[in-house]
Order: structure tokens, then sequence, then C-alpha cells
């Protein structure tokens, strides 16, 4: 019988920042040399809120992936492979942002930089990347990164250099700049950028969501070590998953609209025609849930009933046609919701080398998660979804998962998964959480921004 051909939507990767430097325009070199101080300071940061307890790695590690060095895969390549070959993973997208390194300027675990340098930086990520897809043999999908920068045609060019070089998606910015202000989705001034993407048939990924400020995510991460060292900050449970438990923070304001700015930006989609115009494109939000799907959906449907958008379709029939959702870590919740998010329309993705992710024990977390789905289902969540989202070879995926995927009895199969692992499990990526209820007004007031004018 033909192995599970698994394809990991949600892969991390970038070395650490000196590795930039042969990619970097010397100009910048001097700045790169203050990114070393900065990145030093962010792994001290994360020393403190992202390593697993002595007592944790006794349940997690029991292959000794961790503790032999498993997270240097996010620049290793051989030891990327290496790990995507134990657990049974053909073929791996690749984001850029970990916690074993900072980013070359552009990135939302960075400080503030001006956009001519967040871009010089862009470009040293992308070439980086386009040398390990080369190294990978088709083990990689390369996802073009980008930055608000003022002329949207540097953007492009960059966009058109992925294609060139082989990649399949294009990343919208991780961050926003208030001194690079951008129109939304939906206004004209994006048409040439959806025509790149469209002639290199490039999906458009949003990765947890649409930026927030730089700088901002840097100040959390400082707020959490801080938390760490007086005993506030709970590293078990690194996932927030129910935003109306975030108050009026205003930095928590600002994660629940990163939290539901996927849905923000597929709305923007709609509204503008791009899958109209474009009807090779596809959405793909990953690392930000699946199960808001049905209820998103529902509620979207119900504003297109009212008459007066310039939708020509449902919101839902859109999903169907554009909508892949890239469920990191997927939840048990979102199995059983397969079908109201469309069997064909969810995506696996592992998340390494992040700990709240599937890393080190993907095999065993499918196993989990998997329970009771069907086989035809199964290989299209694990798989052939994304084989048809990112445009791959199916014979070359196929031939990879030959020789390193897992048999579908070593996934499928009737398992008693360790009920410390279960925990471990909860504790880092939310396994057995529930659907996040919906919150209309938020919904809303995203549909109607969109519509004024």
């Amino acid at each position: 019988m033909k192995k599970l051909a698994i394809v990991s939507t949600d892969g991390h990767a970038g070395p650490l920042v000196e590795a930039y430097r042969p990619y970097l325009d010397a100009k910048y070199h001097r700045d790169l040399d203050g990114l070393i101080a900065e990145e030093n300071e962010f792994l001290e940061i994360t020393s403190k809120i992202g390593a697993f307890s002595e007592s944790q790695l006794k349940v997690v590690d029991t292959d000794g992936a961790i503790a032999s060095g498993g997270m240097t895969g996010a620049w290793d390549l051989e030891r990327r492979l290496a790990e995507m070959d134990r657990e049974g993973i053909a073929v791996e997208v690749f984001l850029q942002g970990h916690q074993c390194a900072s980013a070359p300027f552009f990135g939302p675990q960075n400080s503030y930089y001006a956009a001519e340098i967040r871009m010089a930086g862009v470009r040293a990520f992308n070439r980086w990347q386009a040398d390990m897809l080369e190294g990978a043999e088709g083990r990689l999908i390369g996802v073009v990164e980008q930055t608000p920068v003022a002329s949207l045609d540097e953007v492009i060019a960059e966009i058109r250099w992925g294609g060139e070089h082989g990649f399949r998606g294009v990343a919208f910015s991780g961050v926003t700049d208030p001194a690079v202000p951008q129109p939304p989705f939906h206004d004209p001034y994006w048409e040439p950028y959806w025509q790149a993407c469209a002639d290199y048939d490039m999906a458009l990924v949003i990765h947890v969501g649409l930026g927030t400020p730089q700088g901002m995510i840097y100040e959390l991460f400082k707020q959490r070590a801080a938390a760490a060292l007086t005993g506030d900050y709970d590293r078990n449970s690194r996932q927030t998953n129910n935003m109306m438990e975030m108050g009026e923070d205003p930095m928590m304001k600002e994660l629940l609209t990163l939290n539901y700015s996927p849905r923000q930006v597929f709305w923007q989609l709609m509204v503008g025609g791009v899958f109209d115009r474009y009807p090779t494109l596809n959405f793909v939000p990953t690392e930000a849930r699946a199960d808001w799907v049905p209820a998103t959906m529902a509620h979207m449907d119900a504003r297109y009933e009212r008459g007066d958008t310039p939708l020509r379709r449902r919101p839902s029939e859109y999903w169907a046609d554009h909508g892949y959702a890239g469920a990191s870590f997927i939840h048990r919740a979102e199995l059983e919701d397969r079908h109201a998010i469309g069997v064909r329309n969810l995506m696996f993705g592992r998340d390494y080398p992040h700990p709240e992710g599937t890393w080190p024990n993907t095999r065993e977390w499918l196993r989990a998660a998997f329970a009771g789905v069907p086989e035809t289902d199964a290989r299209q969540i694990l798989g052939e979804n994304a084989v048809r989202c990112y445009g791959l070879n199916p014979s070359l995926v196929d031939a990879i998962a030959a020789r390193v995927g897992p048999a579908v009895a070593d996934i499928l199969g009737d398992y008693d998964i360790d009920a410390q692992l279960l925990d471990e499990f909860e504790k880092r990526g939310g396994y057995a959480k529930p659907a996040p209820e919906l919150l209309p007004q938020v919904l809303d007031e995203i549909m109607e921004s969109a519509l004024v004018g």
C-alpha cells in the first residue's frame, strides 16, 4: 500500500544573523554588527520562555531529538532533512522566524528598523532560502518574504525573482510600519502585486496574522521573560486561545486584531475581486488555527445575503475554491469539524522547531489527532491538499514519501497515546481546545470597513 505523503505547511527557518553577511549588501554590514547584539538579547529572552523543563524532556524527547541539537535544522539543511525523515515528513514549507535565531531586520522579533534596511534583510533571507531550497532537491517549499516599503515595484521585483527561482508562495508582511502606510488589499493599488503572484501561481500565505507594528512582539517577549523570572509566567501555557481574556491592554488588543487579520485579508480579497480576476490564486492562513472557518463563513455568507456587497459569490464558495487552512499543530476539534472546514481545504503543519508545534512528537500527535479519520480524508489533509495548493509535483512527493513516509497503519492504527504526552500536547499547543467563540462585532467591523466608499 502507498505510504502517507505528509507535507508540513508550517516549518520555520533562518540562521543566526551573522550568516546573512555574504547575502547582505556591504553597506549594511555595520548594521549587521548591531543586529548581532540584538540577537543575543533575543536569545536570552527566548531561553527563559521557550525551553522545555527537564521533566518535560523526559516525556517529549524520548528519541533525543532536542537533546542532540535537532533545533539547528532551522539552518542546518542536513539536520533538517534528518528530522523530516525521522518524523516521516516528505516536504515542508519554509517560513522565517523561530526562537533559535533572530531575523535580518524585517521580522516581528526584531526591534524597529527603517524600510530600506528591512528590504535589504528581506533580500538576504530570500537568497539564503534559495540556497537551502536548491540543496533540498524538492523537499522544501520556498515562500518569498516581504516588508512594507514605499515602492510596490520593489516588492514585485522580489516576487518575480522568487518565482524565477522556484518559490511557490508569497508571505504577507509580518510587520507594519507607520512610516510606510499601505492601503487595504481591496484597493486597486495592489493590482500589479496580484498579477505578479498569479504569473507564477504563488500561494498567498499569511502566517499567524497580518503584521503587528515592528518592535511590539519584541517588547511582548521581554515582558514574558521578566514574568518568567518572577514566576508570573507559565511556560507550559504558551497559546493565547481565548481572545476575550485579553482585557483592555493595548498590546493585547493588537494581538486580538492579529488573530482576526486572516479573516480581514480574505474578506478584502473577495471585496476587491482578486479571486474573480485571478482564479488560480490560493489563500493560505497558517498557524492561525482552522476551527474559526465554519462560523466565520456562515457569518460572512449572511452579510453577503443582504445584497449590498460587490461579491459575485458567497464567501463560503470562495473559501471552497481558494482557501487552504494550514492547521499548525492540528487540534482534535479541527479534525472533528473537518467537513465544515472543508476536507479539501484543511492542511497540516508541524511548526518546526517551535516548542508549541508537533516536533519532536509528530507521529504520536498525528496518531492521537487522526484517530477515527478515514484514510481518504487523512491523505488529503496530510499531503494531497498541500500538493494542489502549492502546485507541487505529485509524483515527486510520492517518490519521497515512498522512502521516508509512514505506512498508513503507522498513523491511522489503533493507538493508546501516553497520557503525559497528551497533556504536553495540550500545554504547548492547545491540542484539545474547542473552537474559539466567534466575536461577531469584530468580524462585522472588518467587513463594513472594507465596504465603505
